[in-house]
């Protein structure tokens, strides 16, 4: 995916971050960046679009289903993760998710992703942009964008991503293995530019699992 450097009256009319130093966050902005964040661009409380069901990581190849979070435990999980940043209890720590997959993972070719979501409001959505970077130390390891024109109001909404995993050598999969929680990836929605969600994850392919 190419990435752009120049930002456009549309972008700049996008929020600032509430937890940072006050950037301006578009996708612009986003796609440069050189390596992981070190902080949360938005608050949960920014996201009144849109709610996640059920979401799943499967190897392409073989269907294997290697992680999977129900509707209820997204709820569950959003639900405690509030509570805790309105009594300022949050911090980028917390707000990591972590995925424990092992050293079989960096073996994989495709991906597929299954993620089901909710728009409740009364309006449509339109011009939803999902962005998708993946580090390792300070390397940008794979972009993905996904971009999701139109979606009608109070509508429950199926997406099914495929995409090809980074290749490695020998050497950066050892490197890989022996450093756990080093490998991160930031994920973040747009709605016409304006920022709504953004999720951090670090990843542990250790053999020690």
């Amino acid at each position: 995916m190419e990435s752009h450097s120049t930002q456009s009256e549309d972008s700049n009319r996008s929020q600032r971050s509430s937890f940072g130093s006050g950037d301006i966050i578009t996708p612009d902005y986003v796609r440069i960046m050189k390596r992981a964040s070190d902080r949360n661009f938005c608050s949960l409380r920014d996201n009144t679009l849109i709610r996640f069901g059920t979401y799943e990581i499967r190897d392409y190849e073989s269907g294997l289903c290697l992680f999977e979070i129900t509707e209820d435990q997204q709820i569950y999980a959003h639900n405690y993760a509030l509570q805790e940043e309105d009594d300022g209890n949050e911090s980028a720590d917390f707000r990591t998710l972590r995925y424990g997959f092992g050293p079989d993972f960096l073996e994989l070719k495709t991906l597929q992703l299954k993620l089901e979501f909710y728009v409740d409001g009364d309006e449509p959505i339109k011009d939803l942009l999902l962005v998708e970077r993946f580090y390792f130390k300070d390397r940008l390891l794979t972009n993905f964008e996904f971009n999701f024109p139109f979606c009608m109001p109070k509508s429950q909404n199926q997406a099914e991503f495929i995409y090809d995993l980074p290749k490695l050598t020998p050497e950066e999969k050892e490197e890989m293995i022996n450093s756990p929680w080093v490998p991160k990836s930031d994920s973040f929605f747009f709605v016409n530019n304006q920022l709504i969600i953004h999720t951090r994850a670090a990843y542990n392919y250790s053999r020690d699992q």
